[in-house]
C-alpha cells in the first residue's frame, strides 16, 4: 500500500511544488476565500478550474493537530480524540491547461470508543458489525489521501476536466475481541463546462467505490466471544466466534449539473445532484471455526442521495456579499438475506444457499440550509472583517418493519460568526467568535426499550440525537510574510466549547471541548 501511495504523490510533485517563476506573495487565507472569488470551486466540476481559474496560484504546506474530549458525544464515539495531519495542495496553470494536486496523511487516536468492530459507525448504515466487551481502549487510524485535478479548453467556448482522488487507511483496536480494519475509497468524476457571455452550463460524472475489510481476532487461546450482526434498532443476530470477518463493498453512481448567471458583479450558480448508491455486508470466518468458514451474504443497502443548490454571489469594489441556499435529501431501504447452510451436490459440501431478500430497513434524512456571508476587503483576498450567518433544519426518520419500531427528529441549527483582521507591517492578526445553537423542535421513538442493545445502544444514541446545545467558540490567526522559498508563514488556534441539555433525561448536561491547532506556509 506505502509503495502505491509513494508512486502517486511522485506523480503529484509537479503540481504540488512551488512554481520557480511566480513571483506573486501568497496571502494567508487564500485557500479558504478562494471559492467566494470562483463560485464554481462549489461544484464538483472539474472543468470548473479552467473556467474562471483563481487568480493567485496558491500552494499550502501544512500540519495540524485536533483534540476533543468530553461526554458529549455519541455512544459508539471515543471519550477524547487527537489527530495529526500533514498535507500539501497546490493550483498550478502549464500554458492553457489548469492543475490542482492535494496530498494529505493523517494519524489520530480515540481513546474509549466502545462496542463497534468497524472503523466509522456512523456511515448511515445500520448493518454494523459489534461487540458487548465495552473496553476502554484506543482505535489507532492511518490514512493517507490523493487528489488531482486537471481541466483544459476542449473546443472554443468549450472545456473538459477530470477529477481522482482516493483515500486509504488502516485501523486497529488493542483489546480482545481485536478487530483490523483495511479501507479503501476510489473517486472519479469527469466534466464538461460551456462559457458563453452571461451563461455557463457545466455537467459530470460521479463515480466512487468503498471497500472496507474487516479481521477481529481474540488473541486469548481458547477463549470465544460473541459478535452481535444489527441490522437496525433492537433487530440482530449474533454468532459465538474466536474470530470474524466482514467485507463492506459500496459503489455510488450519478452525475451533477450546474447553471452560472453572470452579470457583471452578479453570479448566481445553481447546482442538481442525483447520487445512486449500494452497500452489501459479507460475513465469514477463518477455516478453523469448524461451524462455518464460508463466507456469508447478511445485507444489503441501497438508496439515493439528492441534492439543490443555490450561491449567489454580489461583489463589489472593497466588499463581497454571499447567499446560499441548499436542500438535499438522502433515502435508503435495508433488506437482509435470508440464508441457510447446507448440503450443496452430491459430494457432501456445504454452502450457504439463498432463499430470498426481504426488505426491513428504511432511513430518509432531508435538510434545508440557508447562509450569508459578508467580507470587506483591504485589497484582494485581503479581508478587513467578517461577518457569517446559517440557518440550517433537518429531518431524520428511521424505521425497521417486522416487528414495527421507528424513531424520528426534527432539528434546527443557528450560527453566527464575525472576525476582524489587524496588521503590524508585515504581521497580521485575524480574531474571530462564533456560536452555534442547536434546538430538538420533536423527537419521537417507538421500539422495544428492554434488552442490552435499547440500553447500551438505542437510549443513549437517542438521547444525544435530541439534546439541544449551545456551543461558544473563538478563532486566533498570526501570518508574517517571507521573503525566502516561501510568501508566508502562519499559525491558527480556535476552540469550541458545547453545553447539552437532555430531552430525555430532564436535568442532566453534558459538556464537550473541541482545539485545533494549525501552522501552514503559503507559496
Amino acid at each position: 500500500m506505502k509503495s502505491s501511495v509513494l508512486a502517486c504523490l511522485l506523480m503529484l510533485l509537479p503540481v504540488l511544488l512551488p512554481a520557480q517563476s511566480d513571483s506573486t506573495k501568497i496571502p494567508a487565507g487564500v485557500f479558504e476565500r478562494m471559492e467566494l472569488y470562483n463560485p464554481w470551486l462549489n461544484s464538483s466540476n472539474p472543468a470548473a478550474h479552467e473556467y474562471d481559474p483563481p487568480t493567485l496560484q496558491a500552494g499550502r504546506l501544512g500540519l495540524s493537530h485536533d483534540a476533543e474530549a468530553g461526554d458529549y458525544r455519541r455512544v459508539m464515539q471515543g471519550d477524547s480524540l487527537r489527530a495529526y495531519r500533514f498535507s500539501t495542495e497546490k493550483y498550478r496553470r502549464i500554458n492553457r491547461t489548469a492543475l490542482y494536486g492535494l496530498f494529505s496523511y493523517e494519524r489520530s487516536f480515540e481513546q474509549g470508543s466502545r462496542f463497534s468492530e468497524v472503523e466509522n459507525p456512523y456511515r448511515a448504515t445500520p448493518y454494523l458489525l459489534i461487540d458487548t466487551m465495552a473496553q476502554n481502549e484506543v482505535t489507532d487510524r492511518e490514512f493517507f489521501s490523493l487528489k488531482g485535478d486537471v481541466s483544459a479548453p476542449l473546443l472554443p467556448g468549450l472545456y473538459w476536466g477530470l477529477s481522482a482522488g482516493l483515500d486509504v487507511g488502516l485501523a486497529s483496536q488493542d483489546r480482545d475481541p481485536r478487530p483490523a480494519n483495511k479501507l479503501m475509497r476510489l473517486g472519479l468524476s469527469p466534466g464538461l463546462l460551456y462559457k458563453g457571455e452571461a451563461l455557463q452550463l457545466g455537467v459530470n460524472g460521479l463515480f466512487s467505490y468503498y471497500n472496507e475489510d474487516i479481521e477481529v481476532d481474540i488473541i486469548r487461546k481458547n477463549t470465544q466471544l460473541a459478535f452481535f450482526q444489527l441490522h437496525g434498532f433492537n433487530s440482530y443476530t449474533y454468532h459465538v466466534a474466536a474470530s470474524y470477518n466482514r467485507l463492506y463493498k459500496a459503489g455510488t453512481a450519478g452525475g451533477e449539473g450546474q447553471l452560472n448567471l453572470s452579470f457583471r458583479q452578479l453570479k448566481s450558480l445553481f447546482i442538481g445532484r442525483f447520487l445512486y448508491f449500494r452497500e452489501n455486508a459479507d460475513d465469514g470466518r477463518k477455516a478453523g471455526d469448524a461451524t462455518w468458514s464460508f463466507v456469508k451474504n447478511d445485507s444489503k443497502l441501497e438508496g439515493n442521495k439528492m441534492l439543490l443548490q443555490n450561491l449567489t454571489t454580489l461583489h463589489r469594489p472593497g466588499a463581497m456579499h454571499r447567499l446560499s441556499s441548499s436542500y438535499s435529501l438522502h433515502y435508503m431501504v435495508g433488506a437482509e438475506i435470508m440464508q441457510r447452510l447446507e448440503q450443496v451436490g452430491d459430494l457432501g459440501a456445504v454452502d450457504w444457499v439463498d432463499y430470498g431478500e426481504e426488505e426491513k430497513y428504511a432511513a430518509s434524512l432531508s435538510k434545508l440550509g440557508f447562509d450569508y456571508r459578508f467580507l470587506r476587503f483591504r485589497e484582494e483576498y485581503r479581508p478587513l472583517y467578517g461577518l457569517e450567518i446559517g440557518l440550517h433544519f433537518w429531518k431524520q426518520k428511521r424505521a425497521y418493519y417486522l416487528p414495527d419500531m421507528q424513531e424520528g427528529f426534527r432539528q434546527a441549527l443557528v450560527s453566527l460568526a464575525v472576525d476582524r483582521t489587524f496588521l503590524f507591517g508585515e504581521n497580521e492578526l485575524e480574531l474571530g467568535v462564533h456560536i452555534r445553537w442547536k434546538q430538538n423542535m420533536d423527537s419521537f421513538r417507538d421500539y422495544d426499550e428492554r434488552g442490552f442493545l435499547a440500553q447500551k445502544l438505542l437510549l443513549p444514541e437517542f438521547n444525544y440525537l435530541s439534546c439541544d446545545f449551545f456551543a461558544p467558540g473563538f478563532s486566533l490567526r498570526y501570518a508574517r510574510a517571507l521573503e525566502h522559498v516561501f510568501d508566508q508563514i502562519h499559525f491558527s488556534l480556535g476552540g469550541q466549547r458545547y453545553l447539552a441539555w437532555s430531552a430525555l433525561y430532564p436535568g442532566e448536561e453534558y459538556r464537550r471541548a473541541v482545539w485545533t491547532f494549525a501552522a501552514a506556509v503559503m507559496f
